[in-house]
């Protein structure tokens, strides 16, 4: 059985955004753990993975292209000003 490994604050978001359509969250990084916010972001239909920030653009590109995720980010800044963005998990320390 696979765990869900959604946090606590995106469940809260879910239970106040019921009329909303999707949402569309970005990742902060792209190590193991965020593969395992995105298969459990994924059980769930509310959720669409919009956008990836990396410090590498080359990074940044295979794991979108390994994620089917079509919009990219090396700076912080430009992803929270996106408005392909709704929420965001950060993976980095």
């Amino acid at each position: 059985m696979q765990k869900n490994f959604l946090s606590v604050p995106l469940l809260c978001l879910l239970n106040q955004l019921h009329d909303m359509e999707k949402i569309r969250f970005g990742v902060v990084g792209t190590n193991f753990i965020t593969d395992w916010v995105i298969n459990g972001a994924r059980q769930d239909s509310r959720f669409v993975l919009s956008s990836v920030c990396s410090r590498n653009m080359d990074t940044a590109q295979t794991f979108a292209a390994r994620h089917g995720i079509p919009h990219l980010f090396t700076s912080l800044e430009e992803m929270a000003s996106s408005p392909e963005v709704d929420a965001v998990y950060i993976a980095t320390p």
